[in-house]
């Protein structure tokens, strides 16, 4: 019942208030089914030009690499 298989690197890591909460999976998948890889990083990448300080979203800088391929069984 495996629909798809997402590999990615931790750039495409939905950004976490605090870093120790559990990761957005739903939300993930959710943006995924909506608009495929490129829905994810739009998300992501807006929610980093909300912080450009990285205040809200503690990380290292303004924004990662996000690389990722998707394998979808149809």
């Amino acid at each position: 019942k495996v629909a798809s298989i997402i590999l990615f690197s931790d750039g495409f890591l939905i950004p976490k208030e605090n870093p120790r909460s559990p990761e957005q999976w739903n939300v993930f998948t959710s943006l995924y089914q909506a608009g495929g890889l490129r829905m994810i990083l739009r998300h992501i990448r807006a929610l980093e030009r909300k912080d450009p300080f990285c205040w809200k979203y503690p990380r290292c800088r303004k924004h990662d690499d996000a690389t990722a391929i998707s394998i979808d069984f149809v």
